[in-house]
């Protein structure tokens, strides 16, 4: 089918992507006549939405285009080392912390380029070195990332905080929750 050539096509040009194996995650559902085609990183769904959805307007040059983007932002977040959290690894923010300390135990790149936030938005916040707004708006689709960031951030005391005003403090977000 036309949408086989259009996948075969993407694939051929993210080969020398670092990221292709999960920029090009996708599922074929033989059934369906609309969504045959669906990528599992949001970015690249919407990126290439309209022509999978009407693949006879799928031209080389527009699946080329297209394609070349999806790329060159997989690329920046290769090059920047976005994946390090190097933005937050050494802060000295509560929440910043939790986030650091979130991401090293629970989040892969698979996890948060296959959040609904992980979208041109976000890759725009890679892109001005914006990575800690990135992260944050990606994880705001993960589901229970931001709660558990929160949880952490409430209950890890502060290096140099005598255990009883951590435990006040815990007891004042409890009372609040």
């Amino acid at each position: 089918t036309k949408l086989r050539g259009v996948h075969a096509q993407m694939v051929d040009i993210m080969k020398e992507c670092p990221m292709k194996d999960l920029a090009m995650e996708c599922s074929w559902n033989e059934e369906s006549e609309r969504n045959l085609l669906k990528f599992e990183c949001a970015f690249v769904q919407s990126t290439m939405s309209d022509l999978l959805s009407a693949p006879s307007n799928a031209s080389k040059s527009a699946v080329s285009t297209r394609t070349e983007t999806i790329k060159q932002k997989f690329n920046i977040l290769q090059e920047k080392d976005f994946f390090s959290h190097a933005s937050i690894a050494n802060s000295s923010n509560r929440f910043r912390k939790a986030m650091y300390e979130y991401c090293v135990n629970n989040l892969t790149p698979d996890k948060l380029l296959k959040s609904s936030r992980a979208d041109a938005t976000f890759f725009q916040l890679v892109e001005e070195n914006k990575p800690t707004r990135a992260l944050v708006r990606a994880l705001n689709g993960v589901e229970k990332a931001l709660e558990d960031i929160f949880s952490l951030s409430v209950a890890r005391p502060n290096d140099n905080e005598q255990d009883a005003i951590a435990e006040a403090r815990v007891a004042r977000y409890r009372k609040l929750a």
